[in-house]
């Protein structure tokens, strides 16, 4: 792992931004169903600890707190993605080092240094499983399972502060715990992919690194050998991951912050539907609407029951709106307002071959007097090639902590996430049982 990935200040400043954007996405979680499902576990729960549980005033075991907090962060579409590697690493990762390092008693700076050597190694370890991009869309083992998974663990990891022979065994349990099917495609409720993109991952590392502490030992070479963690994925190690890594900037840095909490392949979609408007289109004068998607994406996206994942929605909503909210994309009321209603009847999703499977879109209106407006997205705003500013993530965030926090509290969460100072740690707890007391949505 690169001892330097985190001496930047670019890459400290990032990371203190993923840290942002992920809190943001847990609170907001917690008012969504995933969060009453995982509440409702949690009454099962007897356990006792110092790891704050969003929404909760009685803090928790940290395998608990960390399995919790990472449920609410993909509770939707709101978290942060790496697209080279095909995984959500804030979602898991975050929850895990704010669960360690409140058990721990570890400091904020501390904290920063564990979670971008977590993105580090979750990027790592997808490239080193699978070779092409192709492979890692068509796997049947979860990349963003098994990326968040490893991730989370080297996070648990750094902050238990392990010797080399510690992080050996670390590995071997880590790699007994690995698992996550690539069904989740198929799950129309967000719990069970919540489950496997960040809860499953975030309890698994927090367990393995919790199972190391007590003393066990594992193998020592979980990687080497006849049968390996590899070759139980009916996979050979991608040796040329390792030169990959070395060469590239750290992850953080590359790792893609969502301006819209909508599924990542809408996001070019809203994108364009904003710059649409933004441009002078009246939505009065829409004939018909065309939203052109590469065709590894779009089935993703099409006609979803929920509707920060449904694309027509989203581009209709947005025409209207002439923007993208955490409300207006989670509001399930919205098809049946009057226009946005006629937007969406004139609206349709073209699975579009010729373009490459990468996010993006094109819109094309036609209006009533014949004529046509079109636009093209790509970069996405706030992917590596588009970054979004410190401003525009903690407007963001403002936006999704407003569902369960007062505005001095959201303040102090974005404050504290400027500096992660020695309060951080304390701050970001506070928060995080104070969620669903107050806020915009319980008023």
């Amino acid at each position: 792992m690169r001892s330097e990935v985190v001496e930047s200040a670019e890459a400290r400043e990032a990371t203190k931004l993923h840290v942002l954007d992920t809190l943001a996405a847990v609170i907001s979680g917690r008012v969504m169903p995933v969060g009453d499902s995982v509440a409702r576990w949690l009454t099962t729960r007897r356990s006792e600890g110092r790891s704050s549980v969003v929404g909760e005033d009685r803090t928790q075991h940290p395998e608990e707190a960390a399995f919790v907090n990472a449920m609410c962060a993909h509770a939707d579409e709101s978290d942060d993605s790496h697209e080279p590697s095909r995984s959500h690493p804030g979602a898991s990762i975050v929850p895990t080092a704010i669960a360690v390092a409140e058990h721990l008693g570890r400091s904020g700076p501390e904290l920063l240094d564990a979670v971008a050597l977590g993105y580090e190694a979750c990027a790592l370890m997808n490239w080193l499983t699978w070779s092409t991009a192709a492979e890692r869309r068509r796997a049947h083992a979860s990349p963003h399972g098994l990326g968040g998974l490893w991730g989370s663990a080297v996070t648990a990891g750094a902050l238990h502060r392990f010797d080399d022979e510690q992080m050996r065994s670390l590995i071997a349990y880590t790699g007994q715990l690995a698992g996550g099917l690539a069904t989740w495609l198929r799950d129309e409720h967000h719990v069970e992919k919540a489950l496997v993109f960040s809860g499953s991952p975030a309890w698994h590392a927090v367990r393995a690194a919790e199972l190391v502490a007590a003393g066990w030992p594992g193998v020592r070479d979980t990687f080497d050998g006849e049968f390996t963690y590899f070759t139980a994925f009916g996979r050979e190690v991608e040796e040329s991951a390792l030169e990959r890594a070395s060469a590239a900037r750290p992850i953080v840095e590359d790792t893609n912050i969502k301006k819209y909490c909508v599924g990542s392949p809408a996001q070019a979609a809203v994108q364009a539907a904003e710059e649409l408007r933004a441009d002078g289109l009246d939505t009065a004068s829409v004939a018909a609407v065309r939203c052109c998607l590469p065709v590894d994406l779009a089935y993703i996206v099409d006609q979803r029951d929920m509707t920060n994942i449904n694309v027509q929605y989203l581009v209709a909503r947005t025409l209207v709106d002439g923007t993208c909210t955490f409300a207006a994309a989670h509001d399930e009321a919205g098809v049946h307002i009057p226009e946005v209603a006629d937007v969406l009847r004139k609206t349709t999703l073209v699975a579009d071959d010729t373009m490459e499977p990468i996010r993006q879109a094109r819109l094309e209106v036609d209006l009533a007097d014949g004529s046509t407006r079109s636009t093209t997205v790509f970069p996405v705003r706030g992917t590596k090639d588009d970054p979004m500013t410190r401003r525009e993530v903690e407007s963001k965030a403002d936006d999704l902590l407003s569902t369960a926090l007062s505005q001095p509290e959201r303040t102090s969460v974005i404050d504290a996430c400027r500096e992660v100072d020695g309060h951080f740690i304390q701050r970001i707890g506070v928060a995080l049982r104070a969620a669903g007391a107050h806020g915009e949505a319980g008023r």
